[in-house]
């Protein structure tokens, strides 16, 4: 595994360190949609991220599920459950950019002020715009075309690098 470097911001690099082994491929939820408190404890003790915040984002998650499953029973759907639990990358998706959008505010406190480098992101599909922004050297607070830094708009998982 690569060495954590704060000062170099890398989302995919971060969620590696901080997430517990087994993040991904273990289940989150268990049968009745309540989040197993192992990986809750985990994200809190090795993230930025609050007990609060982390409430807020899989109580969003675990409504999708729920509507999702009333809509597959009103359609008629006798497994509507198992259906709507098939999998849970939204629940960890969602976890995931929280866990990054959260330490990517913790960085900016820590560094206000500094100018820094824009870093290519791991996405699987980047941001058109955002490559065209890969290299260039930004003060504090400036950004993209709305203002946002790397790793401030949902899903974004381009990296920063903090310069002196």
């Amino acid at each position: 595994m690569t060495k954590y470097n704060p000062d170099r911001f890398l989302p995919d690099q971060y969620l590696r360190h901080v997430l517990p082994d087994g993040f991904w491929s273990k289940k989150i939820l268990d049968r009745n949609l309540d989040p197993k408190m192992v990986f809750l404890r985990a994200i809190i003790r090795s993230t930025v991220v609050t007990g609060r915040k982390l409430d807020e984002t899989y109580r969003h998650a675990i409504d999708f599920y729920d509507n999702k499953m009333e809509k597959l029973k009103d359609e008629g759907f006798r497994k509507y459950k198992s259906m709507a639990l098939h999998d849970e990358r939204l629940l960890k998706s969602r976890i995931a950019n929280l866990v990054i959008y959260e330490e990517t505010q913790h960085q900016k406190e820590k560094h206000k002020g500094q100018r820094y480098r824009w870093l290519p992101s791991s996405a699987k599909e980047p941001e058109p715009e955002h490559q065209l922004l890969y290299g260039k050297i930004f003060n504090y607070g400036e950004g993209d075309k709305d203002g946002n830094m790397p790793g401030e708009r949902y899903g974004c998982q381009c990296g920063i690098e903090w310069l002196d």
